[in-house]
Formats: C-alpha cells, structure tokens, sequence
C-alpha cells in the first residue's frame, strides 16, 4: 500500500495544484466584480450594475465548477488516508512526501502554500466585498419602502404612539381621487 500511496501522490499534488491556478484568478475576477459594483451602487448606474450582475453569474457558476474539483481532490486524500479535512490540511500532510522516491518537489508545496494564503486573502476580502454589498442593499431597500409609504400617504408620516394619521381626513397621493 506504501508504494501505491506514494506514486499516487504527485497526481494529486498536481491536481491541487492545478485546482489552485483555476482558484485564484477566478476569485481575483470576482474581488474586481465586487468593487466594481460598489462603485456603481455609489454612483446609482443601474446599467452597470446589470452588466456587474450578468459577469458576477458567470464567475458564481465558474467557482461551482472549480469547487467541485475542491470535493473530489478531497475525496481521493481521505482514500488515501490522507489528513484532508480541508485543503491547509492537505497541503501539510503533503509535506511528508517532499524529497521521498516518486515524492513531491518542495518548491511545488512552497509555491501552493503562497497561492493557497493568497486565496485565503482573497475570500476574506470578498466577504466583506459581499457583506458591504448587501448592506448597501438593504439599506437601498429600506429607503425606497419609507419613500413608497410616505407617497401613498401623501408625505405624511403615519404616528406610532396613537396609531392615527397626522392630518385630519387626508388620503394617499396614489388613489385617484377623481374615480
């Protein structure tokens, strides 16, 4: 088994490796996506921020993709006995494979190690991309319902402590008071 595990090993390495090419730019598009739609969400471009969403769908359906490799390279590690809770853990129990016969080359672990800390980065960054977005949003949302019930009741704010309208006998602005 120590001989099949140890020749299997480089193949799996490269496909981590390969994985993490396909990760990193693809994420770095989706950052780029991200802070491109703030600005858009800043400056009200409703025809950008159809053209973000549409790139933004592609990139999500992308990562899908990529992240589907993710699962299958962490189900051939936990076949091969391998520590593979996650990719960090992986990488380091690759590490015990550097310099063995039909081993792996350290400058490979060395090199995924600074793009796996690189895409580690660049999901923090998105989070908080993603999260400022939605804030955006609701907030966005939150302004345009208080805008919609101050039109229907024609500008006047409706009292929380009696429950009564300001104004007495005063209809909504979008009733057609003619009908």
């Amino acid at each position: 088994m120590s001989a099949q595990l140890s020749s299997d090993i480089p193949g799996l390495c490269h496909q981590l490796a390969e994985f993490l090419a396909a990760l990193e730019p693809t994420l770095r598009e989706l950052d780029r996506v991200y802070e491109q739609r703030l600005v858009a969400f800043a400056r009200c471009d409703d025809a950008e921020m159809r053209t973000l969403v549409k790139g933004e769908l592609i990139l999500q359906q992308a990562l899908r993709q990529i992240l589907a490799a993710r699962a299958n390279i962490l189900a051939q590690a936990k076949r091969k006995k391998l520590d593979a809770t996650d990719l960090r853990s992986l990488l380091k129990s690759l590490r015990s494979f550097i310099g063995r016969e039909g081993g792996i080359d350290a400058h490979e672990i060395q090199h995924m190690e600074s793009c796996m800390a690189r895409v580690e980065e660049l999901t923090v960054k998105i989070r908080i991309e993603s999260w400022s977005s939605w804030h955006v949003v609701k907030r966005m949302d939150a302004t345009m319902n208080e805008m919609r019930t101050r039109l229907a009741q024609g500008g006047d704010r409706f009292k929380q402590d009696d429950l009564d309208w300001r104004g007495p006998g005063r209809g909504g602005t979008l009733i057609n008071a003619r009908v």
